[in-house]
């Protein structure tokens, strides 16, 4: 069964202002992720896989290129459009758990919901029912620093899942973590593309992490020198 193409950049160049001159960071990129897949990009530091999932995350649009999300220019629609679009399209992960220190894990998972103008009254199934997914049913009223790295990782998966996203950015998802811990987050978000079919788009430096991925890319110098689709 052919799978449903998502996104689909073509010819992206991405620039920064550097003094007199400008810095190129992508460099003629063209990538087709379907719906369903679990993507890794792998690359050393400074390769510009951040500033691709920037791009590819909605966070930024001042691009030369065409980027199109399920059949839609994404460059053409205005900054309120976009910031909606994340909210409602794309759920984030990162290395450093970026949870906010003075609420709950309840509330830090609430966020996106809040933000889409529901009730906290209206949230509270939801974010139960995701806490519980991710194993953190009982911990729904401690604070993050109360929680171990791995727990609070599971909380930022949480929260990156409770809108029900197209797809999830993952970046260094298991950076900060031990081995055995990182081996149960990868289990969360393998388990979420296999059975929820949550389509993944993974950066990491760790080509143990690779293996998880049917869909390989590798980046250097701003360039995509290997794209690959694997067999599982």
């Amino acid at each position: 069964m052919g799978r449903t193409q998502m996104i689909n950049l073509s010819n992206i160049n991405k620039y920064f202002p550097s003094g007199d001159s400008r810095l190129h960071v992508l460099k003629d990129i063209n990538l087709n992720i379907d719906e369903g897949e679990f993507v890794s990009v792998m690359g050393p530091s400074g390769s510009g896989k951040s500033t691709l999932i920037n791009v590819l995350g909605f966070l930024d649009r001042k691009f030369e290129g065409k980027y199109e999300f399920n059949g839609t220019s994404v460059k053409a629609r205005t900054d309120n459009l976009l910031a909606k679009m994340r909210n409602q399209t794309v759920g984030f992960v990162f290395q450093e758990f970026n949870l906010i220190q003075t609420i709950t894990v309840a509330d830090n998972v609430r966020v996106p919901l809040l933000y889409r103008g529901q009730t906290v009254a209206e949230t509270e199934e939801r974010v139960k029912e995701v806490l519980t997914r991710v194993g953190l049913g009982d911990r729904m009223d401690h604070y993050p620093n109360q929680l171990s790295g791995g727990q609070k990782q599971r909380v930022a998966i949480a929260r990156a899942i409770v809108n029900h996203p197209k797809f999830i950015i993952a970046d260094e998802p298991t950076g900060a973590l031990d081995t055995k811990t990182s081996a149960k987050i990868m289990e969360l978000i393998d388990d979420l593309n296999k059975n929820d079919g949550v389509t993944i788009i993974m950066v990491t430096h760790d080509p143990n992490l690779e293996q998880f991925a049917n869909h390989q890319i590798k980046i250097l110098d701003g360039q995509i020198i290997s794209d690959k689709v694997v067999a599982q």
